[in-house]
């Protein structure tokens, strides 16, 4: 019986583990080609139920994550020293993905991603706010629903 419970847990685990995709890449600034550090990055998942919410962290886990508060699965990181992210456990599906630093770079939308069993990389090209980050941040953070 035992036998029998461990490989039911071995399979329902290796199953959970094939439903589970990791998407990767970078940030950089847009003119310059520079890592940025510190920069948000969110992945909406559009298949979900819109009573549905959280998310999880990437990055060794240590950069949180947490429900969006749109009824949408977000999943959220942000960038290290070499602008890289990473988000790991995401369900495959349907996506859309935002990059931003706040007061700094404008925000990227990254419109019909498609995650699959073999992960996606997504790197981001973010364009200077010019010293005008936070209205003109305000502004366009609303144009992208972000």
């Amino acid at each position: 019986m035992k036998k029998l419970i461990a490989l039911v847990s071995l399979v329902l685990l290796t199953a959970s583990v094939a439903l589970a995709a990791t998407a990767s890449g970078f940030v950089t600034d847009a003119v310059t080609g520079d890592p940025i550090e510190g920069a948000t990055v969110r992945f909406h998942y559009l298949n979900g139920s819109c009573i549905l919410g959280g998310g999880n962290g990437g990055n060794g886990g240590g950069n949180g994550g947490g429900n969006g508060g749109h009824g949408l699965y977000v999943y959220t990181t942000i960038t290290d020293e070499n602008g890289y992210y990473t988000l790991i456990d995401l369900p495959e599906g349907n996506y859309e993905a935002r990059a931003l630093l706040v007061h700094t770079y404008m925000p990227q939308l990254i419109e019909g991603l498609v995650i699959d069993e073999n992960g996606i990389t997504v790197d981001f090209a973010l364009e200077s706010c010019n010293g005008s980050g936070s209205t003109q941040q305000f502004k366009y953070r609303h144009k992208v629903n972000y």
